[in-house]
């Protein structure tokens, strides 16, 4: 017993740990050069696997919307159940290299078969609609749970990812609402629904919808290719469009 806590306290320490150098490494970041927009959905890249090395999204023109106005730094988490594409989009819309680590997967998903999983956090960086994104991405086994409580700690949004053909999602969003119930209540946050073509399942985006309203949510609910750069960013451009709502006391219809 005394080893199994020990083990457990050491295991604590080290997540801290991680955040603590994830959050230091990223301020000695060099922004990258501008690159190429894609305009068309076409153009955008599409990952069968995740790539090997971390792919650059494509950058816009980082000058501000308006002449004098500050760029925002933003804070963004992304969370969800193994298999959801966490890893997949961050690794996509983010302009600096990835940093995290995978690890053999314990909690095996039954339809992807994941040989591996992310088991500390994942940091990438975005620039957006004249806003630094700061992209934090939560490991998806529930044992390491309690990092997630550390990300959150200063974050301005979240987009919750599930995967639409794991045995039981709506199950899985459940625990996830109850995981960040409170955070998703008093700040923005968008679900998304992940693997709707690979998979035919009988859960729709209506389902999920009316599952939320009955538990208290009005969080959106979307559909998301995670390997495609242009519907990531656009789930984030809608999660700013409510931190920007937030900030200022606006409502949407």
């Amino acid at each position: 017993m005394g080893t199994l806590n020990m083990q457990q306290a050491t295991t604590s320490i080290s997540a801290v740990q991680i955040a603590h150098n994830i959050e230091k490494r990223r301020l000695f970041i060099e922004k990258p050069q501008s690159q190429a927009h894609v305009t068309n959905m076409k153009d955008a890249p599409i990952y069968k696997t995740r790539p090997a090395v971390p792919q650059r999204a494509q950058n816009q023109d980082r000058t501000p919307l308006l002449k004098g106005e500050p760029v925002k730094e933003v804070k963004i988490i992304l969370a969800g159940n193994v298999g959801s594409g966490k890893s997949t989009a961050i690794r996509a819309i983010s302009e600096i290299p990835v940093m995290g680590s995978d690890a053999k997967a314990i909690e095996r998903n039954a339809l992807h078969n994941k040989e591996s999983t992310t088991v500390s956090i994942e940091y990438g960086m975005a620039y957006l609609d004249n806003s630094n994104l700061h992209i934090y991405s939560t490991p998806g086994q529930r044992r390491f749970d309690f990092m997630a409580d550390v990300l959150c700690k200063g974050a301005h949004g979240m987009v919750v990812m599930i995967d639409n053909g794991c045995r039981d999602p709506l199950n899985e969003m459940d625990y996830y609402l109850h995981q960040h119930g409170r955070f998703l209540q008093n700040y923005p946050g968008i679900i998304a629904i992940t693997h709707f073509d690979d998979n035919n399942t009988d859960t729709s985006l209506l389902d999920y919808s009316t599952y939320l309203l009955k538990h208290g949510l009005a969080c959106p609910v979307v559909s998301l290719d995670a390997r495609n750069i242009l519907e990531v960013k656009q789930v984030l451009m809608n999660l700013l469009l409510q931190i920007g709502d937030f900030k200022t006391g606006k409502k949407r219809a």
